[in-house]
């Protein structure tokens, strides 16, 4: 009998153990769950800035027949589309940094995660998402002085008489940002889908897997 509770009791102990191995990883992973959650209006976010960027186009493509009044009223229109894009890249740092500081909360609870397999995973997974945030901070910087560059291009049209090489000349320096910001958003989408390989890793611990 008492070799049976001795054994029941032993038996207890590895089921409390494993649980208490990986409270730590799993108070984590909820955390990093709920940061990416926060994220999701960005999607939101980023259709708002598609359509005003289409919009954008449109309005600029029907400047080669417009008369001097047009140009003055598209480059209005163009002005107004600048700030409006503007807003939403602000709105889309404001739900980023939300998602940081929860991400931020997150990591100090590693400090409780003492398995060496766990706490690789985890490393890596941080620094891949430290990576992530900068990167679209960086981002949008970017994006920012493309606006910034645009709104020089659209003031220029509402002079007396805009010179058509001044403008091309700063039309190509915009493309040139656009084509640079276009590079980076690739890698950052990349980098997002790696992020999410190395979460997955953490679930896969988490599972027994």
């Amino acid at each position: 009998m008492k070799i049976a509770k001795l054994f029941l009791v032993g038996m207890l102990a590895l089921v409390l153990a494993a649980c208490n191995n990986t409270e730590a990883l799993g108070n984590f992973s909820k955390e990093i769950d709920k940061s990416v959650k926060a994220e999701q209006p960005v999607q939101d976010v980023g259709k708002k800035l598609q359509n005003l960027e289409n919009d954008k186009v449109q309005i600029f493509n029907k400047l080669n027949k417009a008369t001097p009044k047009e140009v003055k009223a598209a480059a209005d229109k163009l002005l107004k589309n600048t700030e409006e894009r503007s807003k939403a890249i602000e709105e889309e740092i404001k739900v980023m940094n939300k998602s940081q500081n929860i991400y931020e909360k997150a990591k100090a609870k590693t400090n409780a995660i003492e398995d060496k397999t766990q706490k690789k995973a985890v490393t890596e997974f941080i620094k891949l998402n430290d990576n992530k945030y900068k990167k679209h901070n960086d981002l949008m910087y970017s994006y920012k002085d493309i606006l910034k560059t645009e709104k020089e291009v659209f003031n220029y049209l509402k002079e007396p008489q805009p010179d058509g090489k001044a403008v091309n000349k700063k039309i190509k320096a915009v493309t040139k940002k656009y084509e640079q910001f276009q590079k980076d958003t690739t890698s950052y989408t990349n980098m997002l889908r790696v992020v999410d390989q190395q979460k997955n890793k953490i679930t896969d611990i988490l599972n027994g897997k």
